[in-house]
């Protein structure tokens, strides 16, 4: 299955260039929005631009990841396929230290032996983000195994002091490359730290301070609160615009990312605010007009984030063998999810924190849109 999975990888190149195993739209895609933003960045015009042409000042990305790519940016004297090989090679780096802390977790839980064949599915499973396209999935990856694992020893008074400062630094980092995880890890540290209610709001007000700068900023330039990001609105909007809640490859011929289409247009004819706002307006004007509908979109969307995975392309254009495999790579977490869950294991702690941060961080995306791009 593996070596199966690995060939049909292979053969999703677009194109002999690049290096050997990677296709140089992959390497140089960097997230798009993220490279747009962290290039302006660099060329002194500030967090902006998500677009690659000028539009001004900006909250559409978490700015973490720009701010990595402005610096590679920097280091590679705006090469962009320079850059590119810089970031590459810093997700391969993270995706490394993320398969080492799995597999000392795995040890440590007495699991270890099953560790290395089921991290080798999911590599085969997440093959394309991990290893065929250069973007932030590496960083929330990371990220989403840190917040579990700090969850997870905030029952511990071992080392207390340091640990809650710690658990606030890397809480900022959670909201500043993954503000749905930022928001899951808020929420679960209040609710896990009743027996130090003190030391879980420390580490939040530690993570509020050091993610505070990029909120004042957002209120000064944009004018009202932005948390982290932006485009909820947007995001909320365009998965009424599908046929059935779920974006998919079609949906973004209507993206302003797309140069010049309505949208893009739009976006700078008003300026990013207003065209949020006006976004937000017409989202909830629809799900006013339709609830059915919405309720109908928010479950699919449901089925397809925890049982049936959709295709990005078209039925037709799908690879039938990688559908089955990330069809089964659902039923696969959710069944393991419902088996611990309901185990009488001495992990049952760490089980239920575990089950309780992916309801969290799947959530958001479940109740306004919900997209897998294989």
């Amino acid at each position: 299955m593996v070596l199966t999975g690995l060939v049909v990888a292979e053969q999703q190149r677009s194109s002999a260039k690049g290096w050997p195993w990677l296709p140089e739209q992959g390497l140089v895609h960097l997230g798009y929005e993220h490279y747009s933003i962290g290039e302006a960045v660099y060329l002194g015009r500030g967090f902006a631009d998500p677009f690659r042409t000028p539009s001004g000042p900006t909250a559409w990305m978490p700015p973490l990841v720009p701010i990595v790519i402005a610096g590679l940016l920097h280091l590679a004297d705006g090469e962009r396929l320079q850059t590119a090989y810089l970031f590459y090679a810093l997700q391969l780096f993270l995706i490394g230290l993320t398969l080492a802390l799995l597999l000392r977790e795995g040890q440590r839980l007495g699991v270890g032996r099953f560790s290395v064949p089921l991290i080798v599915f999911w590599c085969v499973v997440l093959h394309v983000p991990l290893f065929f396209l250069t973007h932030a999935h590496p960083f929330q990856i990371v990220a989403v195994f840190l917040a579990w694992k700090d969850l997870v020893s905030q029952r511990s008074a071992h080392g207390y002091e340091r640990r809650v400062i710690a658990s606030g630094f890397v809480g900022a980092f959670y909201w500043l490359v993954f503000p749905g995880l930022g928001a899951a890890w808020t929420a679960l540290t209040l609710l896990k730290t009743r027996q130090h209610v003190g030391g879980g709001i420390v580490a939040i007000l530690i993570a509020a301070s050091l993610v505070s700068p990029w909120i004042v900023r957002n209120s000064v330039v944009f004018g009202k609160f932005i948390p982290v990001k932006s485009n909820a609105g947007y995001e909320a909007w365009q998965a009424m615009q599908t046929n059935n809640g779920i974006l998919h490859a079609s949906t973004f011929a209507m993206h302003p990312i797309v140069y010049r289409n309505q949208e893009s247009m739009e976006y700078h004819r008003l300026g990013e605010s207003m065209y949020l706002t006006s976004k937000l307006k017409q989202f909830f004007s629809e799900v006013k007009e339709a609830p059915d509908k919405y309720a109908s979109f928010t479950m699919n969307r449901f089925f397809a984030a925890t049982v049936w995975h959709e295709a990005w392309r078209q039925p037709e254009q799908a690879n039938e063998l990688l559908m089955l495999l990330y069809r089964s790579s659902k039923f696969l977490v959710l069944f393991s999810l419902v088996l611990l869950l309901f185990s009488r294991s001495p992990l049952s702690d760490d089980i239920k924190t575990a089950v309780m941060l992916w309801v969290l961080i799947l959530l958001p995306y479940i109740v306004t849109v919900h997209g897998l791009r294989p």
